[in-house]
Order: C-alpha cells, then structure tokens, then sequence
C-alpha cells in the first residue's frame, strides 16, 4: 500500500458519517454487547411454509471504533474496521458461487475498489481486524451448458477481459449490468 494515509481513509470517514448519522437519527438502532437482536426468523407455521422475519432487518453493533451492519440476523459489512497497514476502511461479506468469506477493497477504502482481497474479519468488543487470507480466490471458468451465456461469452473473449483490466470500463460495465444505465462523466446516457 503507497500513498498518503490521510488522504486515503476519507472516503471511509464518509462512508462511517453517513451510516453512524443513520444510527443517530434512529434509523438504524445501535445494539449493546449482550442486548438481543431486534429482529429474529419465526418458524415455519400454517400459512408460511418456511417461515418468516418479524422485527427490524437491520441493526449494528459496535466495535470499538468500528460498526457491523447485520441483516436478517447475519453480518453483512463493517465500517471502519483495522485493515492491514494500519489503515481503517470498510470491510464486507460476500457470496459469490462456493466462496463465503468477508472481502475489503484491494487499497484499503478506494469505492469503486481495483479489486478485492478477501480474508477474515475478527470481530471483538474493542475493534474489528482484517485479515488477509493466505491464498485468495482465482476466477474459475464458467460452465458451458450449451445455450448462449453472457458469462461464458465473456470469460472466453481475452480482448475483453484485457479490457476489463482498466477498473473504470470494468467498473462501467458492472453498473451497466447493475442498473441497466450507461454512463459517461456522471451523465445517463
């Protein structure tokens, strides 16, 4: 990691601003150590086959400096968490295919990040610590199943994959795919 610390952790103070603003608005409650969640999966019944959550969807809990965002009963990201060099930074849990694991941008805080280094996040009263995992997850080739798939179409096209080398056109093409919306210079078009 190179750069300036300073400037690097303001987009993660952002970031921790807006979600703690979240919290002190009463948008989004705060848990104490041992409190129970405010939501909770009910059972399966009658009516509902497999069951159903009652309650809040989203809490945090706090960490020392840092704060996990839980949804429906499961930790979804943190903020603000002790990355390794030092630096804080958001952190969060993916699921992608057979990798379960929590992710944190490749430089620390940068959104859109370059790229993911996956790891564990520990979490403990005082802070919450990445840590990188040893071996990281390798894209695999997409199963050919014999029917036009965009995944496949685009795992094979080396031109493309060159080109998705540059963070901007990959971070372009994912909105695209994202939010159906092309853009150029902050502008729809």
């Amino acid at each position: 990691m190179g750069g300036n610390k300073k400037d690097k952790a303001t987009p993660a103070v952002q970031s921790v601003s807006y979600l703690r603003s979240q919290v002190q608005a009463g948008k989004i409650p705060i848990l104490e150590p041992g409190q129970e969640p405010p939501g909770q999966k009910e059972p399966p019944g009658s009516n509902i086959p497999y069951g159903h959550w009652s309650g809040a969807k989203t809490w945090c809990t706090a960490h020392g400096p840092a704060l996990c965002v839980w949804g429906h009963g499961k930790r979804r990201r943190a903020e603000d968490v002790l990355l390794p060099g030092g630096y804080r930074g958001p952190a969060e849990f993916t699921v992608m295919g057979l990798v379960q694991a929590w992710r944190r941008p490749e430089f620390g805080i940068e959104i859109p990040p370059d790229g993911w280094i996956y790891g564990d996040l520990i979490f403990s009263d005082v802070d919450a610590v990445f840590i990188d995992a040893a071996i990281q997850p390798k894209p695999e080739l997409p199963v050919d199943w014999g029917y036009p798939d965009l995944e496949v179409g685009i795992f094979r096209s080396s031109e493309l994959r060159s080109l998705l080398s540059d963070h901007r056109i990959a971070s372009g093409l994912y909105q695209l795919f994202k939010w159906g919306t092309w853009h150029k210079r902050d502008e729809a078009i």
